[in-house]
């Protein structure tokens, strides 16, 4: 028996938690400085408003309609504030980098020597690709998904959701090597920026599941024990660790 990742376990869930509650703010959202926070399915993170912060409600929005399993009507308004991200981002001179905070976009800036030229485009622009991805995944369309995972990769580079998200669907099909790389950049991103550190627990997970899948038991234990520090009593790791003794036995009998 092999278990299977439950999407909705990796899965980086998003509200936009605002002074009333969950929901949309009846104020609008300057273009860049104002502070709110994302609520994520792992661990609530701090964002700042950069280009395109308007599109936000439509992102819970989504999420809510994800949520009640309408991934078609999701998908719609999902559809229109990529539109409306992509109308803004037109300067060919410009590099767009979506990213949580101004503190994290300049340590990316400082890390990767980049250039000058950074415009910064509000975190949900890359919860919009990856909530795309994660439809188009849902629904067995994985080139689809791997397409706006892709994107997600170039425009937040900062994100370690999208190579979790990468590295399931490389396992799905079959492509474990693969996997297992997606699920490293995932552990290390998850260990250089904040945004991305409720990522964690799930990177080392997918990597333990995917060694598994390559008779790699040491270092699949190894992983798997490391990410139930992080979340502890997780199922998957522990039916997963009780999968590889239950391989061992079997193997020890022959």
């Amino acid at each position: 028996m092999k278990l299977i990742i439950n999407r909705f376990c990796l899965f980086v869930f998003l509200f936009l938690a605002v002074a009333t509650g969950l929901g949309c703010s009846n104020t609008s959202l300057s273009p860049t400085g104002g502070k709110e926070t994302y609520v994520t399915q792992l661990n609530p993170i701090p964002i700042e408003a950069g280009l395109g912060a308007d599109q936000r409600p439509l992102i819970v929005n989504a999420v809510s309609l994800i949520k009640a399993k309408q991934l078609t009507e999701a998908g719609h308004l999902l559809d229109q504030a990529l539109a409306t991200f992509r109308d803004r981002m037109t300067n060919p001179d410009a590099k767009y980098v979506s990213a949580p905070t101004k503190a994290e976009l300049d340590a990316f800036s400082i890390e990767s020597n980049a250039a000058s030229n950074i415009i910064w485009v509000d975190w949900g622009f890359r919860e919009v690709l990856h909530l795309k991805a994660f439809i188009e995944s849902t629904f067995k369309r994985f080139e689809l998904a791997l397409h706006f995972l892709d994107e997600e990769i170039r425009y937040a580079p900062t994100a370690s959701a999208p190579y979790v998200e990468r590295g399931y669907i490389l396992s799905q099909q079959g492509k474990s090597r693969a996997a297992l790389e997606a699920y490293t950049l995932a552990l290390d991103l998850s260990r250089r920026y904040e945004s991305s550190a409720g990522a964690e627990g799930a990177a080392l997970r997918g990597m333990g599941v995917v060694l598994v899948d390559l008779q790699e038991f040491d270092r699949a234990e190894q992983y798997l024990h490391e990410s139930l520090k992080i979340d502890q009593g997780n199922r998957l790791a522990i039916k997963e660790l009780e999968y590889i003794r239950k391989l061992r036995a079997a193997s020890s009998t022959r």
